[in-house]
């Protein structure tokens, strides 16, 4: 009788071993969400970082009179501050040769993996 009035005091082993099995499940998965969050804004901010740099060479562009047909590359390591970043600049005559310019801005990161293109036309009016 002395056994069935005994209280039970602490938590069995199987108890311990479920409780931190569950905590490692949710911990897990919090983790993987964290993550997943951590790598969408490293893309957006290289895509920001693009778009940036190619809006600056097309800014700079529309200060000029009409450039040359050709193509412009600025390979990696030439952008200032921007190492892992290249633009490839092309300019071409768009319907009216020698009065309307089509000028295409691409910029490659990730060793090329990654690209964005900007395109924009400019009249010498």
């Amino acid at each position: 009788m002395r056994r069935l009035n005994r209280r039970k005091r602490g938590f069995s082993l199987i108890e311990i071993s479920v409780a931190v099995a569950l905590l490692a499940l949710i911990l897990g998965g919090m983790l993987g969400i964290f993550w997943q969050g951590f790598v969408a804004e490293k893309k957006s901010q290289e895509r920001t970082i693009a778009y940036s740099l190619a809006r600056e060479k097309l800014e700079e562009y529309s200060r000029i009179p009409l450039p040359a047909n050709g193509t412009i590359t600025e390979d990696y390591g030439s952008i200032p501050e921007f190492s892992d970043f290249k633009r490839v600049i092309n300019v071409g005559d768009y319907l009216f040769p020698g009065e309307l310019k089509l000028i295409t801005v691409n910029v490659y990161w990730n060793s090329d993996q990654d690209s964005q293109s900007f395109v924009t036309l400019k009249a010498d009016y």
